[in-house]
């Protein structure tokens, strides 16, 4: 089945602002590493201040390697990228991923910030059927996850976040 999000949003300030939006598991840490997801985050643990990340991951396992920008090692073990983007005080960006088949029981997701392409995200089964790099074992929920590490006017505004699915 194919599958869409976007989100559009700003924050107040960048800098000392940990966010996660996308897909996720049911996680009460999700800003500091949820173990199933496909989103984007600013994480101050994990990567440069204010730098926009994407990534996708299960079970806290290796995330799928594809075409990025950018990797950057982060805790958990996967290996996420960098959209390349600095997320500036007060000024929107919208995001978005776009999960389809890619031939066979393949998949692939396409990442796109501020509707540019960013990277092609590819996911295969292994020998049991199963997806080793990409959460099909528990169900991941639209999720907008918000923290400040710093002191200031830590907000966001969130103008959109739609998720589309196919039916079955």
């Amino acid at each position: 089945k194919r599958l869409i999000m976007k989100a559009r949003f700003k924050l107040a300030a960048a800098a000392g602002t940990d966010i996660f939006i996308g897909l996720a598991a049911s996680d009460a840490t999700v800003t500091v590493g949820t173990t199933d997801y496909i989103g984007f985050f600013l994480n101050t643990v994990t990567a440069a201040d204010g730098i926009l990340q994407y990534g996708v991951c299960k079970n806290g396992s290796a995330a799928i390697q594809g075409s990025k920008t950018a990797a950057s090692a982060t805790q958990d073990g996967e290996t996420d990228g960098s959209t390349g983007v600095t997320m500036a005080n007060d000024t929107f960006i919208e995001v978005g991923i776009e999960v389809q088949p890619a031939g066979g029981s393949n998949l692939k997701a396409k990442i796109f910030v501020n509707g540019a392409y960013i990277a092609t995200l590819n996911a295969i089964k292994d020998s049991s059927g199963n997806f080793q790099d990409f959460p099909d074992d528990v169900n991941l929920t639209p999720t907008i996850a918000f923290a400040a590490d710093a002191v200031g006017a830590h907000t966001i505004e969130i103008d959109h976040f739609l998720v589309v699915c196919d039916r079955q």
